[in-house]
């Protein structure tokens, strides 16, 4: 009975090893074919300080304890702002400070996958290569659909991931992610905190709600006494 007890502890023991080992490697890259041109109409951009972001969508982080989060414009201060077209990625050196931001243009579902040296942003048949150090960016094909064939979209954009010594965390807010944290053996980290689109309920929807209302309710007393006038009489 204890022979077939330790058996199961050992096979229960390898099983869970095995588990921490995939969800803590680093992702698999997709290979890059011939270098082509940059997509038109791309307007790429790198700027030292950064744009304010309400959530974020994805983050990354590479072994060296880097990390980036991708966002697409959203700016509370001037009312509602949108951008729909237009991607950051913002990147922080290993101590939490501010790098730089990547800004372009695309209306095209993507993934990006931080280095140590270099910025990699997949899309369906083309990857865009930033280099962190010369701030060069270069373009290359890949196989078409690799990114979500291979399962690389679905593994970048996990809420968890682990890199290196840290495991990093995103919380999910009402829309995309406000918080990145990481920890380790010996220590937790708050890297980002963002507002949420909670100022969003209050600056635009639940005025406009209000005012939906207050224009229905008034509508509705004008007919009823239009009504009572233009209601026929014995």
């Amino acid at each position: 009975m204890k022979k077939i007890c330790l058996i199961a502890f050992a096979f229960l023991f390898v099983f869970l090893a095995n588990s921490f080992s995939v969800a803590a490697a680093e992702p698999e890259t997709i290979p890059l074919l011939e270098e082509i041109a940059l997509p038109d109409d791309l307007d790429f951009e790198v700027n030292d300080s950064c744009s304010e972001h309400a959530y974020f969508l994805q983050a990354a982080a590479n072994s060296k304890g880097g990390f980036a989060v991708f966002s697409r414009h959203v700016n509370f201060k001037n009312g509602y702002d949108y951008e729909l077209k237009k991607a950051y990625i913002d990147v922080y050196n290993p101590d939490g400070t501010f790098s730089q931001e990547l800004s372009f243009f695309t209306t095209f579902d993507f993934a990006f996958l931080m280095d140590t040296d270099c910025i990699k942003i997949y899309f369906y048949q083309y990857a865009l290569i930033y280099d962190l150090e010369t701030r060069d960016l270069t373009c290359f094909a890949i196989p078409k659909g690799s990114l979500k064939n291979s399962g690389l979209y679905y593994q970048l954009n996990e809420r968890k991931f682990s890199v290196g010594k840290w495991n990093y965390e995103c919380k999910k807010g009402l829309n995309g992610f406000v918080e990145l944290n990481r920890t380790n053996d010996t220590n937790t980290q708050k890297l980002l905190e963002m507002s949420g689109s909670s100022n969003l309920v209050l600056k635009v929807f639940l005025p406009a709600a209000i005012g939906g209302l207050i224009f229905a309710i008034a509508s509705r007393k004008l007919w009823k006494r239009i009504s009572k006038r233009h209601r026929p009489t014995d």
